[in-house]
């Protein structure tokens, strides 16, 4: 018997969540391959606010370091990552990766990056298995 789901449609979730998994390990493993690894000091916490989001989950906060550059040049810059609590407070030193020829933004260190993709490419991969399974039946 022939399925009347769009397989196609069902696998847009699971794929999205499978694209942006593997891009983001990719994209942190580039970035840490180029870029210097600095000390930088906490001198801002940034506050985002979500506008749609669930009442007690509108804001996200990322911290702002303070690092030298090219030529002793002192920098700012904040982080690629935002979160309900950071735990990099003000004052506070911490290494950072930074693309010293694109400074705009660091990138923290540690294995969180890859955790958050390898957390993508799961959930895309079960959902994918799941669409799979269930289209298969039906």
């Amino acid at each position: 018997m022939a399925s009347s789901v769009d397989f196609p449609v069902l696998w847009r979730v699971p794929g999205v969540d499978l694209v942006l998994g593997f891009a983001s390990g990719i994209a942190h493993g580039a970035v840490s391959s180029k870029a210097a690894l600095l000390t930088g000091t906490v001198v801002e916490v940034e506050q985002i606010r979500h506008l749609e989001a669930k009442p007690g989950q509108e804001w996200s906060f990322r911290p702002v370091f303070e690092f030298d550059g090219a030529d002793n040049q002192r920098l700012r810059a904040p982080t690629q990552s935002s979160g309900a609590d950071m735990g990099y407070p003000i004052g506070t030193r911490h290494m950072v990766f930074v693309d010293l020829n694109r400074p705009e933004s660091v990138q923290l260190t540690g294995p969180m990056p890859y955790i958050t993709a390898a957390v993508m490419i799961g959930i895309g991969a079960t959902g994918a298995t799941l669409t799979t399974f269930l289209l298969l039946t039906v």
